[in-house]
């Protein structure tokens, strides 16, 4: 991250960058960061979001990360007003997420075009509507919104993401308009299409002073003359075509670059140039910026980045076969999903097995494979022409990634498609547990009428005011601790770094400082992956420094616990009660001692079931073949 203060100062400022987890809202905020301030990075893709701020802070700066999802409203209120809890005031709020589905006109279903206008439109509007109020209460403020050239030079298949991106553009003119009066200001950066080049240094040596006063806008806007907090991105080795938006003039472009044949190219840092229109009223700051491949055409909050495999690595030596010569198998023991694809009429080829004898026989047919539990690493062996699996499950364990990238087999997980059915059903089981809903249930199996209880440690319980424990504060831990706010709860979060976590959690600790939180803890959700680091995590020593009678719930994975310590602790009553979706083995053995504890709810791991679950991962599924018809690398939650 380099050290751009020699041309704009924003020491002891703060910014906010929607979709930070690459590309240009990467880029804007290593350079927000490199200009001093102090950057909230706030994306969907939690792990890459992470990574972009964990960069930052390697590099000197600071910078924190806030999982947010653009396309939510709530999302990025929660957002503004975690910013706005955190720091006295936000100086200026960047948004990057834009989604591109390359298809005609003719070819859009209505649910692409919900996808566009949601993430495109509406979460440009949400996020105008967020940090307009706030920087309107603070009374200065700078917004920044991307748009692209492909708003005034829109490509075949790209008709109906340019037209989004040109009504940003407009946004963006008519918001200026509306709250320049209260001293915010409103301006856009425009990246166009980038493609690699050799020929130049990341910065060069000669470096432009700016007279900051003389890019302020003025007069017939209303907003204020003063200094204009400066963006400058950095986009490493790139050339790329300028958009140039003017809040008074509309929108222009120009072509530099690739799109200039035989013009000079400009250096990678691109810096704010002087409008041609410089002194007349409402005359901004032109603001370069770096853009996805041709191939991609979308930001980062929806088109995760990745190293390119080297070659002979990931990437397979044959190409992947066209969409007429490709055939995708489904393999799951009760999923539909082969109906849910055959819906979208996609004319790829495909078929659906029920059992891994079935699978095993018909490998050999498959380019694309979905699959999660009858999925054996034999198979590759099997599978000559497979070229890409989509697991149906967020967790990877069962697949040897080794041997998919020597195979050059792509792997990709279904990250976020149960995140929100997991949460509630957490939520689900912490009200059974508290209301005693299993204990009804037995009762009525009786039949019993349950009299009235004069012990109130016995009765049934409240949340609110109650501490709950979240163990694993990923996008399920998360949702799950925004819904527990909701019942007044306090919510601990435990994760492996303290990081802040304002828009889910009242504290966040380390798990070094797990005991701290179990003795805190009212109810503990665990909501983690397995890993070394969390397997058996919740053995006796842990079970002992919760307090008498606290509640345990897992949606995590059976091994996060130790079942021997937890029999015990339910037994002898210093677990009050537990309700578990996953064990050590399953199905759960008919002789398994829990089946038969009162205070045990007992769900056959359904935690991430859901009647959307098929479209969810068939949405996965498309996106990442569609990327790997392009000849895309990146992929939709990529793991090899």
């Amino acid at each position: 991250m380099a050290d751009y203060r020699k041309l704009f100062d924003l020491t002891g400022k703060t910014a906010v960058v929607l979709g930070a987890a690459s590309g240009i809202g990467k880029s804007s905020a290593e350079a927000l960061a490199g200009l001093g301030a102090r950057v909230v990075c706030a994306d969907r893709d939690r792990d890459r979001n992470e990574a972009t701020a964990a960069g930052v802070r390697a590099a000197g700066g600071w910078a924190e990360p806030i999982t947010t999802d653009a396309a939510l409203a709530g999302d990025i209120a929660a957002l503004a007003a975690a910013a706005k809890s955190k720091f006295p005031q936000v100086d200026v709020a960047v948004t990057t997420p834009g989604l591109n589905i390359r298809k005609t006109i003719l070819e859009y279903t209505e649910e692409d075009l919900d996808r566009v206008v949601t993430l495109n439109l509406k979460g440009t509007v949400y996020f105008f509507q967020a940090f307009g109020r706030l920087m309107i209460e603070q009374g200065k403020g700078s917004i920044i919104a991307c748009s692209s050239v492909r708003a005034v030079t829109i490509e075949p298949g790209l008709a109906v993401y340019g037209s989004t991106k040109a009504a940003i553009s407009l946004l963006v003119k008519g918001f200026a308009s509306e709250v320049g009066r209260f001293g915010v200001r409103v301006n856009a950066i425009a990246p166009s299409i980038a493609e690699p080049t050799k020929s130049h240094a990341p910065w060069p040596s000669r470096r432009r002073r700016l007279d900051c006063d003389r890019w302020a806008p003025d007069g017939s806007d209303g907003t204020r003359r003063g200094r204009e907090i400066g963006m400058i991105t950095t986009f490493h080795n790139t050339r790329l075509a300028l958009h140039r938006f003017n809040v008074s003039r509309g929108v222009s472009a120009r072509g530099l670059g690739d799109r200039a044949r035989g013009r000079r190219r400009l250096p990678a840092p691109f810096m704010p140039v002087k409008n041609r229109n410089e002194g007349s009223a409402g005359s901004k700051t032109t603001v370069q910026g770096n853009a996805p491949s041709r191939n991609q055409g979308s930001s980062s909050h929806h088109r995760e980045s990745a190293p390119k495999p080297a070659r002979g690595g990931m990437v397979n030596d044959k190409a992947f076969p066209p969409r007429g010569a490709l055939t995708i198998a489904f393999a799951h023991v009760a999923y539909r999903a082969a109906e849910e694809f055959a819906a979208r009429r996609t004319g790829v080829a495909h078929f659906e097995v029920r059992t891994l004898e079935e699978l095993e026989r018909r490998a050999r047919e498959a380019d694309v494979l979905v699959v999660s539990g009858l999925w054996r690493n034999t198979l590759i062996a099997r599978a000559p022409k497979l070229r890409f699996v989509q697991s149906f499950s967020a967790g990877t364990d069962q697949y040897d990634k080794a041997l998919f990238a020597k195979r050059g087999v792509r792997l990709a997980n279904a990250q976020g498609v149960n995140e929100r059915a997991v949460a509630e059903h957490a939520i689900a089981l912490i009200l059974a547990l508290t209301r005693q809903l299993h204990l009804a249930r037995d009762n009525q199996r009786e039949p019993l009428w349950r009299g009235m209880i004069g012990d109130r440690a016995l009765r049934e319980q409240e949340l609110g005011g109650k501490t709950l424990v979240v163990i694993g504060l990923g996008r399920i831990g998360t949702r799950l601790a925004r819904l527990a706010r909701a019942f007044d709860m306090r919510v601990i979060g435990v994760r492996r770094t303290a990081r802040p976590a304002p828009d889910a959690a009242d504290e966040v600790l380390a798990q070094a400082d797990l005991a701290r939180a179990l003795g805190e803890a009212d109810i503990v959700a665990l909501t983690c992956p397995l890993t070394p680091e969390t397997q058996g995590l919740i053995g006796a020593a842990a079970l002992a420094a919760l307090k008498p009678g606290a509640l345990l719930v897992n949606v995590a994975r059976g091994k996060v616990v130790d079942e021997a310590a937890l029999l015990a602790a339910l037994a002898d009553g210093r677990v009050g009660a537990a309700a578990l979706d996953c064990f050590h083995e399953e199905p759960l053995p008919r002789e398994s001692p829990f089946w038969a504890l009162p205070n045990l709810l007992i769900t056959p791991h359904t935690a991430g079931e859901t009647g959307c679950y098929e479209k969810n991962v068939v949405d996965i599924l498309n996106e990442n073949i569609e990327r790997l018809l392009r000849g895309e690398t990146t992929l939709r939650n990529q793991v090899v």
